[in-house]
């Protein structure tokens, strides 16, 4: 099975895709730790309207992400961490 990860897309496409949501994507350096990531890297973490990600992130994993962000209050969102 392949996984699309972020390094196989265009991350412009991407960020433009999150904006449309209100939400900003940001890129961590290769092996680190991304910031907000409940299971850790590769996975995407979120921080209030901040998606992290690196190259290796599986886009599924974005998408994850993004879709909690999507339906929460915007209660919720204000304290998201």
């Amino acid at each position: 099975m392949t996984v699309l990860c972020v390094a196989d897309q265009d991350f412009r496409e991407i960020a433009d895709l999150l904006m449309r949501y209100g939400l900003e994507l940001k890129l961590e350096p290769d092996q680190s730790d991304i910031t907000g990531s409940f299971w850790g890297a590769p996975e995407a973490g979120i921080v209030a309207r901040s998606v992290y990600v690196r190259a290796d992130t599986p886009i599924h994993s974005v998408l994850h992400e993004v879709s909690h962000i999507v339906c929460m209050t915007p209660d919720r969102r204000a304290i998201l961490n």
